[in-house]
């Protein structure tokens, strides 16, 4: 059964199984999927929150390494009074990542899986042809998964950075995002 979803796959695809063609193609999927987990980032997540959370326990833990360097007890033991807090942060954050990769794996998965089989059987198993060589880390000639994955991740991390889903860890936490603001009453003058 699979066998028949490959070869009708295939069958749609040709056009886009030779280079260069085949070499943009796996680019603008790895474009789309990065859209698509960028979409669902902002969807089920509060990103602002987690940013503030991560930079929250960044600066906990740089804090912590800076007064075990100097060796002072009483803000070792103040920060480690905040360790709990710390530890159900990280929690947090972990289950709302998790949320994201969980929905997005099975699919992603499956459509990785499907190209690797359409690319790997198609002649010639390459899709992309460095104009340089790398010979211990890469051949000049990349298949399918190598070029994906080096097209996932140069996109992703441009994107994330552009759509606002990376996570700043020199940035100070915002307090006014998560807290309400308290509105001050002017006082009237009278002339």
């Amino acid at each position: 059964m699979f066998d028949g979803i490959i070869e009708w796959i295939t069958s749609i695809l040709s056009p886009v199984l030779t280079m260069p063609n085949s070499t943009l193609f796996v680019l603008a999927v790895a474009v789309s999927l990065n859209l698509i987990t960028i979409t669902t980032n902002r969807l089920f997540t509060d990103v602002n929150q987690l940013r503030n959370y991560e930079i929250e326990v960044r600066q906990h833990m740089n804090n912590l390494n800076a007064a075990k360097k100097r060796k002072d007890k009483q803000a070792i033991i103040k920060l480690e009074r905040k360790e709990p807090r710390i530890n159900r942060i990280q929690s947090i954050v972990a289950k709302q990542k998790m949320k994201t990769s969980l929905l997005l794996m099975f699919p992603f998965m499956a459509i990785f899986m499907s190209l690797n089989a359409i690319y790997g059987s198609s002649d010639p198993n390459f899709v992309a042809i460095l104009p340089f060589e790398f010979p211990i880390l890469l051949p000049k000639q990349l298949p399918f998964s190598t070029w994906y994955l080096i097209c996932y991740f140069a996109v992703f991390s441009v994107f994330n950075r552009f759509f606002g889903v990376t996570f700043e860890m020199d940035e100070e936490p915002s307090k006014v995002k998560s807290q309400p603001k308290k509105i001050r009453k002017k006082k009237k003058r009278f002339r």
